[in-house]
């Protein structure tokens, strides 16, 4: 949901129960609990938009300036709650805050950074989160490497609660760059705008509109960093023995006859590697993935790795994180049913066309 902060401000001011159907419809989560966490936060975040320390800093978030809502990030499960977009010295920017109303007594550092321990369980850390969405934007947004923008994120605590926990060590670097800031006035008159300010200072609603409409989008010159981790020995967890390395010289041929031959890409071909558990299937696909991914040849456009299961996806996305050293890598592990033309819950939006309604799709076009 694309919306000037202008609007966003008066919207929660007038029509909140509006917004957050909205919301649902075009999330499709209608759950009671998800819908009370937009009612206690969103009514924070316009507040924080209307602190003194915008005034001061002289930031433009009137008229154009620009917010997203609910924000899927292209070809991922991962949705953002809040997308500020504008320019700043360095251009088009973008600044993702994650919204948490969480009660946090007695919550306390975990001992790894990335982790911590709230109500008495490691929970993910949300700084941790924002890095997520921040580092995939960097590595696969179509509208951040078009416009050479500029993305970074930070955490916004919608509950009156301490936070301080959750920037003490193990997790203090990580909190420096993606900070947590609480509804307090010492964070909403000073911090919080100066850490937006950094990003934005002024609107851009085309860069706005691009991004919304922003597509997956592969930074080659990274994809080529992971292909090279994995095809190195001595830095890569893929080794292949014996037999394993002629399954992947064949099927690099194979390979290399449907893609190059004449210099042209030719038709599709599939090739099956059969072979008993752990006969190294797995890691001869993975090389072939990387043999691709480092071949100046390769046209351009993405090269992911498809997985066929949940297990395996995780698998698959904690082993190229491990061989790009940043968790951007699990942004090359895509789902199998992630090709599927259209969503469940788009489907579902499809269906209630038969009563005679008008559905608006994500870039502005009208089902009828």
């Amino acid at each position: 949901m694309l919306l000037t902060i202008e609007d966003f401000k008066r919207r929660i001011g007038q029509d909140l129960s509006g917004m957050i159907k909205e919301l649902q419809d075009l999330t499709g989560r209608f759950g009671e609990e998800e819908a009370s966490a937009w009612e206690n936060s969103l009514p924070c975040l316009a507040k924080a938009f209307s602190s003194s320390g915008f005034d001061h800093l002289h930031l433009y978030f009137n008229g154009t300036s620009a917010l997203s809502l609910e924000y899927q990030l292209p070809a991922a499960s991962s949705w953002c709650d809040v997308v500020l977009l504008g320019r700043g010295e360095r251009g088009p920017g973008a600044v993702i805050i994650e919204l948490k109303h969480w009660q946090t007594h007695g919550d306390y550092p975990a001992e790894i950074v990335g982790l911590i321990n709230h109500l008495g369980q490691p929970t993910l850390h949300p700084a941790d989160q924002v890095r997520g969405y921040v580092e995939y934007c960097r590595r696969f947004h179509s509208a951040v490497h078009d416009h050479s923008a500029t993305i970074n994120g930070c955490v916004l605590f919608t509950k009156r609660t301490n936070i301080e926990a959750y920037r003490l060590p193990p997790n203090e670097e990580l909190t420096k760059d993606f900070p947590c800031f609480s509804p307090f006035e010492a964070d909403l008159a000073s911090p919080f705008p100066s850490f937006i300010a950094r990003t934005i200072n002024a609107p851009d609603f085309e860069f706005a509109q691009s991004f919304e409409r922003g597509t997956y989008k592969q930074d080659r010159g990274f994809v080529r960093q992971i292909g090279h981790q994995i095809l190195h020995p001595e830095d890569s967890p893929f080794v292949l023995l014996d037999n394993q390395r002629r399954a992947f010289s064949l099927c690099r041929a194979q390979v290399e006859s449907a893609l190059f031959q004449q210099g042209k890409v030719s038709a599709k071909k599939v090739i099956v590697v059969d072979g008993p558990p752990g006969s190294g299937k797995s890691v001869v696909a993975a090389k072939i993935w990387a043999a691709l991914a480092t071949d100046e040849k390769l046209p351009e456009g993405p090269i992911v790795f498809a997985s066929t299961s949940a297990s395996q996806n995780s698998n698959w996305a904690h082993l190229f994180t491990r061989s790009a050293l940043t968790g951007a890598g699990a942004g090359i592990v895509k789902k199998a049913t992630s090709y599927t033309p259209i969503s469940t819950h788009a489907l579902g939006r499809l269906r209630r066309v038969g009563d005679g309604t008008k559905v608006e799709n994500r870039d502005g076009t009208k089902v009828n």
